[in-house]
């Protein structure tokens, strides 16, 4: 069975930088907070991609791991990645 996974539109203040933040909810509860890379301090690879700012539960990510790694080029592709993660989850993995 697969998660509902919804988004709700947040402002979000980061150095007065990236303003557009999304919610990222499974089922209701909050499993991450995500930012579009918007300001001219980013990398022109990653300009409208989301970066995933927060983590929860499954969604969490690991301190070590590439800033790279927590981009993600659409809020499609980062609904594919929080699927994959609960179904881990699930599956024993978290």
């Amino acid at each position: 069975m697969t998660a509902s996974i919804t988004f709700q539109p947040i402002p979000i203040l980061i150095d007065g930088q990236d303003a557009h933040g999304q919610l990222v909810l499974s089922d209701g509860q909050l499993v991450a907070v995500l930012c579009r890379l918007d300001a001219e301090v980013h990398d022109a690879k990653f300009k409208g991609s989301w970066h995933l700012e927060a983590g929860f539960g499954p969604c969490c990510f690991s301190p070590h791991s590439r800033c790279a790694d927590n981009v993600f080029e659409s809020l499609a592709t980062a609904e594919v990645w929080v699927q994959d993660r609960l179904k881990d989850k699930h599956q024993g993995g978290w």
